[in-house]
């Protein structure tokens, strides 16, 4: 049986191939780590209190994976964590891998190998997990954007999927990245937020780019329309459309793809098929600012919601792509099952494996 260097103990993680929509290259994979939680003996009983131990591999238990640790708390048996999938993740056979743990080893760097940067591949601009205590937003990626904050928002809230959440008021809470990269002229791009409202008595404007010259996704306030996502580009409005309401009191999860191919903005809400679209030839050009809990960079149109894993990619992503991420996001429990913990020896010092 093999195992890591020092490692003697793993949980393993087998991913339902009916759950992946089609085989998908390189796709970032969320562990809600209280579905490793057993009546016997888990990872929880060995782990460090950060999680610098846990390794990812594949089923071979020797090919590493990049993995981060996004939050644990080893007492109360929860945490988060994401591990690229490197290569093709199967539609067709259930995909095995592994999370090994030897309460010894600490983090790697996170611009290591297999570290937390490098879960997110080059196409991806900003990840936002909104784990943060206070003071805006940190970046999961290497590309360093800043979320600043603005207004008083309440972090710290229970999440979907195991991860965190922050609370904004409606008068004066929101994000803003002055530097979300240069984005101008880039016409393939794609964009995720988690969001929570129950207010259908005015426009939830979830976030958007720059001063109302690129697409922001929004609800309308009319009694008819309120419950379901719009999108608009400051002059143009995607009415009537959309299915799913998404100010339900519930978590939906919101995509917007630029698909130049077809010149449409496309509009998902949960997965499944695009709800909305806006043609994309009547928008301005994109500039590099980004408002979250707003319709721009700069406060426009607040409302009282909350917000959780943003994520800026600058690729157009399949409706596959969606689906799966959506499924494995919306119920982590039905996309994979966990094992019971496997080895057992007592675990030993050794150099870390980076």
């Amino acid at each position: 049986m093999a195992y890591p260097t020092g490692y003697s103990k793993y949980q393993e993680v087998t991913i339902d191939k009916d759950k992946v929509s089609a085989d998908l290259t390189d796709f970032p994979v969320t562990v809600n780590l209280a579905n490793l939680s057993k009546a016997g003996a888990d990872i929880f009983d060995t782990v460090r209190t950060d999680g610098g131990d846990i390794r990812v591999t594949k089923a071979d238990g020797t090919t590493q994976l990049p993995r981060e640790i996004v939050e644990i708390d080893k007492s109360g048996k929860t945490g988060l964590l994401y591990f690229k999938f490197t290569g093709t993740l199967s539609s067709t056979v259930d995909t095995v891998i592994r999370i090994y743990y030897n309460g010894t080893d600490t983090e790697p760097a996170s611009d290591s190998t297999y570290g937390s940067e490098n879960v997110w591949n080059s196409n991806y601009k900003a990840v936002f997990h909104m784990n943060d205590a206070s003071g805006g937003l940190v970046d999961s990626t290497s590309n360093g954007v800043s979320g600043v904050e603005n207004g008083d928002p309440t972090y710290a809230q229970t999440g979907p999927f195991g991860g965190l959440a922050i609370a904004l008021d409606g008068t004066g809470d929101f994000f803003n990245t002055a530097s979300l990269l240069d984005i101008a002229g880039n016409v393939n791009f794609s964009y995720q937020i988690w969001v929570k409202s129950s207010d259908s008595t005015q426009d939830n404007y979830f976030c958007g780019t720059g001063t109302h010259d690129g697409v922001y996704l929004r609800t309308l306030s009319s009694t008819t329309d309120a419950p379901y996502i719009k999108m608009d580009d400051g002059s143009n409005w995607v009415g009537g459309g959309g299915s799913t309401n998404v100010v339900d009191g519930a978590w939906h999860s919101l995509h917007v793809v630029n698909d130049d191919t077809g010149n449409t903005y496309k509009g998902y809400a949960d997965g499944g098929s695009a709800e909305i679209s806006l043609n994309n030839s009547s928008v301005g050009g994109l500039v590099d600012t980004w408002g979250i809990g707003s319709n721009d960079a700069l406060g426009g149109a607040l409302a009282e919601f909350n917000i959780s894993e943003f994520r800026f990619s600058a690729t157009n992503l399949s409706a596959d792509w969606i689906q799966t991420e959506y499924n494995n996001q919306s119920s982590t429990t039905t996309f994979y099952s966990t094992s019971d913990e496997v080895g057992g020896a007592s675990p030993r010092s050794f150099a870390q494996i980076i």
